[in-house]
């Protein structure tokens, strides 16, 4: 009794740990709104975090003996594709309005603000310009998992430590992000000899430094180190209880801000500690190796650290201010500067945690496994800080800057004399006035909101079939499934996918 509780005060704190910030920041009250719009980052789910894929199979070859008398080391290898399905929806993520399609015009063609929803002039494009802006969202991932297990049997004596065992695993992905933008009824584009002449090269002009929609990026790099340490329980006559604690170790690249919707592998380079716990139970009593019907259960909770990250913001109440054009203060008139390079700051990025929660069915014979399930995963809206690079900034560059009005704020004075003008009240779709003294962005003008990533919840169902062969003193296994994801806003992705995985441990 002693030693059962001894390992549970071991373990369990930090899987509870990490599912306490996944319930607490969800608490806060925001405005319900059906869809997300207009954010510049969004937080998707790698292909390396998926209990259900890894656990098949490799749990009946891991803990399908007596604790008292297993001894092994072992190891698999996952092999995976996934693409995400394509929704009007997800698209709107990063766009504005509640559409999928914005209508970009000049003051020429379109002054009213209530009609356009983009003002050409901000991007470059002449007064006298007309065309329609969509955006396609897809990511495709596909790679490998390589997993090391060992059970601290083989190393100690100690009785403390029977049933427990360590796991590694590593994945090494092929990312594909693809933020592609869709345009239709343009007029009056300037030539093709010009920088900026239609509605694709506005997004992906030479002095964006940040923000960039560059269409398909492609990212090879290896994921997240995870390292388990765990107590196996119970692991007889397929009955499973157990659980474990969790570190991750981020070895793969953060999200790069020069592009929206940049691919990156991992938990985007944030340190995650965690854990979690896994049932088994038959549902029948099986003779004579006959066919056994079992109900699982795992949760496996990581909670991450805050790290540093660049991310391109809006103004408060200003939706798509990044995409406007700014003044230095007492600088000459005719020499704006693209929002997304001055209000793309290092920021401080509190993700909290994951979640995952798999349940479903096995069946179970000698040699062949099958199961399915249904899948919860989800994470709640990150929480971001600038005020110490936003002062950093304006006190390293001794810049302050305003939203671009027209001409000079002092248009009496000789041309080498005057300064540019701003117009606070302008917006993404609409010039205002010239403001009548030089309004600089402020620090409580800064829409935190605008660059984190929304809390999501998905619904996952898969699948899995393979077969187990049991030798003296190695076992062996082989398999694959596939999964179908769906999400219930647009703040993630809906995906589909295949996987194929070999494993063995040696006693």
């Amino acid at each position: 009794m002693h030693k059962s509780f001894i390992i549970f005060f071991l373990f369990f704190p930090l899987f509870a740990y990490c599912c306490c910030p996944a319930v607490i920041p969800c608490t806060r009250v925001e405005p319900r709104i059906y869809d997300t719009v207009g954010r510049s980052f969004m937080l998707t789910r790698s292909a390396g975090y998926d209990n259900a894929q890894y656990t098949s199979l490799w749990h009946s070859l891991i803990h399908h003996r007596n604790p008292d008398t297993r001894n092994y080391s072992g190891f698999q290898c996952i092999s995976f594709w996934q693409d995400s399905l394509p929704s009007a929806r997800v698209d709107r993520y990063f766009l504005i309005n509640q559409k999928n399609k914005l209508l970009i015009a000049g003051d020429d063609l379109c002054p009213d603000m209530n009609i356009r929803d983009v003002r050409a002039e901000w991007l470059g494009l002449p007064a006298n310009f007309h065309g329609f802006m969509g955006l396609q969202i897809r990511q495709k991932q596909l790679g490998c998992i390589f997993s090391y297990y060992i059970d601290l049997g083989l190393v100690t004596d100690i009785g403390l430590l029977k049933g427990t065992w360590f796991d590694f695993r590593l994945p090494v992905l092929v990312i594909d992000n693809t933020a592609r933008v869709c345009q239709s009824g343009i007029v009056n584009a300037p030539p093709p000899s010009q920088p900026v002449h239609d509605i694709i090269t506005a997004f992906n002009p030479p002095n964006w430094c940040f923000g960039r929609i560059a269409g398909t990026i492609t990212h090879i790099r290896p994921g997240d180190l995870r390292i388990d340490w765990g107590k196996t329980f119970l692991a007889e006559d397929h009955f499973e209880i157990g659980c474990y604690s969790s570190l991750s170790l981020p070895v793969g690249n953060k999200q790069d801000a020069r592009y929206l919707f940049a691919p990156f592998t991992g938990s985007n380079g944030h340190v995650g500690i965690g854990g979690g716990v896994f049932f088994q139970i038959p549902l029948n009593i099986p003779k004579n190796n006959d066919v056994s019907f079992c109900f699982f259960l795992n949760l496996d909770g990581l909670a991450l650290f805050k790290n540093r990250q660049y991310r391109t913001f809006d103004l408060k109440n200003k939706k798509w201010s990044r995409y406007m054009l700014y003044v230095i203060k007492n600088s000459l008139p005719g020499n704006p500067i693209p929002g997304v390079n001055l209000l793309t700051f290092e920021t401080r990025v509190r993700p909290y945690c994951f979640a995952d929660f798999t349940t479903g069915w096995r069946y179970i014979s000698q040699h062949t496994e099958g199961e399915i399930g249904f899948n919860i995963w989800g994470h709640p809206t990150e929480r971001l800080r600038v005020d110490e690079a936003f002062a950093a900034a304006k006190r390293v560059n001794n810049v302050e800057f305003g939203i671009a009005g027209q001409g000079a704020l002092n248009p009496d004075a000789a041309p080498e004399c005057q300064v540019a003008a701003t117009a606070h009240c302008s917006t993404i779709n609409y010039l205002a006035p010239n403001d009548p003294l030089f309004v600089s962005v402020q620090q409580s003008d800064i829409d935190l909101k605008s660059a984190a990533a929304k809390k999501t919840i998905t619904f996952k169902i898969h699948g899995s079939w393979g077969g187990i062969a049991h030798g003296t003193c190695v076992d062996a296994m082989f398999g694959g499934g596939f999964f179908t994801e769906f999400t219930h806003s647009n703040s993630s992705l809906s995906r589909w996918g295949i996987w194929a995985k070999v494993g063995a441990v040696i006693s």
